[in-house]
């Protein structure tokens, strides 16, 4: 269909102690498929999935993870 669907990524990192995590891109405006898990210590949580555009102004998301309480 002509879509581009390779996975580049563009950033790999992980949380601060407040749970935050910053970057910059030097780019022109880009669709993005964001993923976050967490698959260390406990409690374990459900992966999270979106998608989005970083553009001119940026691009900020709030991800609250869902505890996966069958996971072991």
């Amino acid at each position: 269909d002509g879509d581009d669907l390779v996975d580049i990524p563009i950033f790999n990192g992980q949380t601060d102690t407040n749970g935050e995590i910053n970057t910059t891109y030097a780019g022109t405006s880009l669709a993005i498929l964001v993923r976050i898990r967490s698959n260390q210590g406990t409690p374990k949580y459900v992966p999270f999935q979106t998608s989005g555009s970083i553009t001119t102004s940026g691009f900020t998301l709030t991800a609250i993870l869902t505890e996966d309480t069958v996971a072991t």
